[in-house]
């Protein structure tokens, strides 16, 4: 499975072009709240959105993540992202989980339900 989706701090530190930034894809099952994070790719572009903001060069805030769910378990999963990113010499760490609407079930190693991230 394929997720494009966009994630930056509104804060005017935050540099969409900084490479040290760090994108995880965040995955929950929903029965037992295992969590498995997937390093997303900068893919600029990918959203096709024209990023506001209080930080620069947002268009680098673009990320796509490939999940193989060939072997999870039957069951419903949820979304989130979690940011890693530099403000100075600081180290700032932000996640955020999306809401049910963006969630997908998984049956016999195939999602069998749609996600749309809206948000």
């Amino acid at each position: 499975m394929q997720v494009e989706g966009y994630v930056f701090a509104d804060n005017p530190a935050f540099d969409g072009s900084n490479d040290d930034n760090s994108v995880l894809l965040i995955v929950v099952r929903d029965s037992t709240s295992e969590i498995v994070g997937y390093l997303a790719e900068k893919a600029e572009g990918v959203t096709g959105i024209e990023h506001e903001g209080a930080g620069k060069n947002l268009e680098g805030a673009d990320f796509q993540a490939f999940i193989d769910v060939s072997k999870y378990a039957d069951d419903v999963y949820s979304l989130g992202v979690a940011l890693l990113y530099k403000d100075g010499e600081e180290e700032i760490y932000g996640s955020y989980k999306f809401d049910k609407a963006q969630t997908f079930a998984v049956r016999s190693g195939e999602v069998i339900s749609p996600i749309k991230i809206s948000q």
